[in-house]
């Protein structure tokens, strides 16, 4: 018995890979949408280079996508690990075939209103895991009409190792103070 694989079938194309954290524009297709369309999503890769236990230093990232088109209305999907076929997608939120699902961006969700309806799509979570993380923008205008494609620009901040290795110390040094001034107290 013959099986056809569906027409969407086939190995996510990356737009490019934002780095540990950086700033890149893409373009989405209209109407690409969060539900059933993995085909027409624009794909990034995120690489988290450190994660530890416990969960509390594990790493914040955020991802906006902002618009540069009036028409576009960005919705965003993350997953920790890669796809071998965007078929194995199902939607913007939940997991994926072989990778897990961490957060969905919409600008009007009540979540993400900082920027305002209308605003620019927005998520946030903590990366756990060292590795990479798929990052997929769609549009959700539901209005194909539009043509062509729809610009953004995409921002993924990741902070760096030596972030939290100067905060450590910082705390260390704010300990190893508060410890002499209670010792000079007590000895008085």
């Amino acid at each position: 018995m013959a099986v056809s694989l569906p027409a969407q079938s086939a190995a996510p194309v990356y737009a490019g890979h934002l780095g540990a954290g950086g700033t890149a524009t893409g373009m989405v297709s209209p109407d690409s949408g969060p539900f059933g369309t993995p085909h027409l999503w624009d794909f990034w890769t995120l690489t988290v280079p450190f994660a530890s236990d416990p969960v509390p230093f594990s790493a914040p990232v955020t991802v906006t996508v902002r618009r540069l088109d009036a028409n576009l209305d960005p919705v965003i999907g993350v997953w920790f690990g890669e796809e071998s076929d965007v078929g194995n997608y199902f939607d913007m939120a939940s997991d994926a075939l072989t990778s897990t699902w961490f957060g969905m961006g919409d600008d009007e969700l009540p979540a993400n209103l900082s920027s305002g309806l209308g605003g620019d799509a927005r998520v946030s979570f903590m990366a756990a895991l060292p590795g990479t993380y798929v990052i997929a923008v769609a549009d959700h205008t539901f209005d194909a009409t539009l043509g062509g494609g729809l610009s953004y620009q995409i921002t993924a901040s990741v902070p760096e190792p030596e972030t939290y290795a100067l905060m450590l110390a910082g705390l260390g040094l704010v300990g190893l103070v508060a410890s002499r001034r209670r010792k000079s107290r007590m000895s008085a």
